[in-house]
């Protein structure tokens, strides 16, 4: 019975219908994409997320991301735009730290290359030992690093 499918083995007569495909001038082509990359553009701008945007244009986030390999241009917009984002957290969150936010802070700070690391007098330490924690295929997943008086190695 070869490929058939199963309407057209309960109805053998019927004929399989066909759907030619409507051939797409270029030219067309892309003045479909550049008018859904406005719409897309123009959702974006809003403040809705991407998958919005593409949903509301009526493409996949997977179709945009295409797009994006295939133009700069459109690559460029999504980087800026996601860029512009960011920073506008980054501003939030510098004003919650400057209200005096200690959370804000210390997240501002540690994000910016500080760290919390605290000085050791290496002259009261004979010993560091280090304790992983290994999970049970093999990846250390974290460690506790515990620094042992000298008065305790004697």
């Amino acid at each position: 019975m070869g490929n058939l499918t199963p309407y057209q083995i309960a109805n053998p007569y019927r004929k399989k219908r066909v759907r030619k495909r409507r051939r797409i001038d270029p030219e067309e082509k892309r003045q479909r994409q550049q008018e859904t990359l406005e719409k897309v553009k123009a959702v974006l701008e809003k403040g809705a997320t991407i998958a919005n945007a593409c949903y509301s244009a009526g493409i996949s986030v997977m179709t945009l991301w295409r797009w994006r390999r295939e133009s700069k241009q459109v690559d460029l917009f999504i980087r800026n735009l996601i860029d512009g984002r960011v920073q506008l957290v980054e501003d939030a969150l510098y004003k919650k730290a400057l209200e005096g936010n200690v959370a804000a802070q210390i997240f501002y700070l540690k994000n910016h290359g500080w760290r919390d690391t605290p000085l050791i007098d290496q002259s009261e330490h004979k010993h560091i030992k280090i304790v992983w924690k290994v999970a049970k295929n093999g990846h250390a997943r974290d460690y506790n690093s515990r620094f042992i008086p000298a008065s305790e190695t004697e």
